[in-house]
C-alpha cells in the first residue's frame, strides 16, 4: 500500500514539475486587434512587440546571468496594479530576433 502511494506521489510530483516549468504567456497583456505601436516616428508591428515580450520573459525567468534588463517593478502602486508582474525591457527599432 505504501509503495503504491509513494509511486503515485512521485508521478504526481513529476507531472507538477513539468507543468510548472513552462511559463504561461497568457499573462502577457497586449491588446487584441492592435496592429502595432507608435513611438515618436517609429512604428513597431505587433509581431515585433510580441517577440520582444517573449524574449524578455525568457531572459527574466531562464537566464542565470545578471543583466541590466529586464527590470522588475516591485512598487506596483506606481501603476495602481497589485497582482501583475511588471517588467521593463527595451524594444529596439531595428532589432532582429
Amino acid at each position: 500500500m505504501w509503495i503504491k502511494f509513494g509511486v503515485l506521489l512521485t508521478i504526481f510530483g513529476f507531472i507538477h514539475q513539468i507543468k510548472c516549468e513552462d511559463i504561461s504567456y497568457s499573462d502577457i497583456y497586449l491588446p487584441a486587434g492592435t496592429n502595432g505601436f507608435v513611438c515618436q516616428l517609429n512604428f513597431y508591428p505587433i509581431e515585433h512587440v510580441r517577440e520582444a515580450v517573449e524574449r524578455a520573459f525568457r531572459s527574466f525567468f531562464f537566464e542565470k546571468l545578471y543583466r541590466k534588463f529586464p527590470k522588475l517593478f516591485e512598487d506596483t502602486q506606481l501603476f495602481d496594479v497589485k497582482p501583475d508582474i511588471l517588467l521593463s525591457w527595451p524594444i529596439l527599432f531595428r532589432e532582429i530576433f
